[in-house]
């Protein structure tokens, strides 16, 4: 029992020492697996725009910080005041090239998922890309690896998804499939395999074109990276769906 005991404050101590924190969160009966807060130096002195703060409370440590914010679901940042000993909740992932206000003495960390092989972590979900094809047989392997075809949601986690797409090095590709779709209803955007209508969207303008059979959206390089739509299946043209796990 002794022994036991000791290896418990040993690990705890390790845990409190290590550069990122391994903390989880419930929201139900979903369990966020092992996540990382990675410090962002270059954002120190800096909190949350008043209309992103989910929570401003007084902690004993970064770790509470941390855990307060895995505890709040829609958390994906941190502000941590060491001297005053106060933590900031948003509800946003800040870029460094358009940083919130400065709030001297916080240090800032971003939410990172440790997500498995093959996948690639960003606020609250895991994301890859399947082998070439249609839409629907991509959606079907993101489905199979028990996620669904990306459902983008916000400018941040777009300017993610655009540089998962600008890393891809498969030959040929210009364009990637994600989750968004008006196969049911022209012009009503909804997530694939979902009644929820889309809420941002990013279409190059003047498109989408509404021509018939083009019900699927892809990323298109060839507009920087927006989004067109295009046929869901088309066999000369096969392309990779984005997957999402959400964590």
């Amino acid at each position: 029992m002794e022994y036991k005991r000791r290896r418990q404050i040993c690990v705890k101590l390790f845990i409190y020492a290590s550069i990122y924190e391994v903390l989880r969160c419930t929201e139900g009966t979903k369990v966020i697996q092992m996540a990382n807060f990675r410090r962002q130096t270059a954002l120190d002195g800096r909190t949350c725009y008043a209309e992103d703060i989910l929570f401003a409370v007084d902690v004993l440590s970064k770790l509470q910080c941390g855990k307060a914010c895995l505890d709040t679901c829609s958390c994906v940042t941190i502000f941590y005041d060491s001297t005053a000993r106060k933590c900031y909740g948003c509800n946003v992932f800040y870029y460094v090239t358009s940083p919130p206000p400065i709030s001297s003495g916080n240090v800032h960390y971003q939410f990172y998922p440790s997500c498995d092989a093959g996948w690639t972590g960003f606020m609250r979900s895991c994301y890859k890309l399947t082998v070439k094809g249609s839409f629907f047989n991509g959606a079907s392997q993101c489905e199979a690896d028990g996620g669904h075809a990306v459902y983008i949601e916000s400018a941040a986690e777009n300017e993610f998804i655009k540089e998962l797409a600008v890393l891809d090095t498969n030959a040929d590709t210009w364009s990637w499939y994600i989750g968004v779709t008006d196969c049911e209803v022209e012009n009503v955007w909804k997530y694939y395999g979902s009644d929820v209508t889309a809420d941002y969207l990013d279409f190059r303008s003047p498109a989408p074109n509404s021509f018939p059979g083009t019900c699927c959206v892809v990323l298109y390089s060839g507009f920087d990276y927006q989004w067109s739509d295009f046929a869901c299946d088309r066999p000369v043209y096969p392309w990779s769906t984005i997957c999402e796990i959400d964590v």
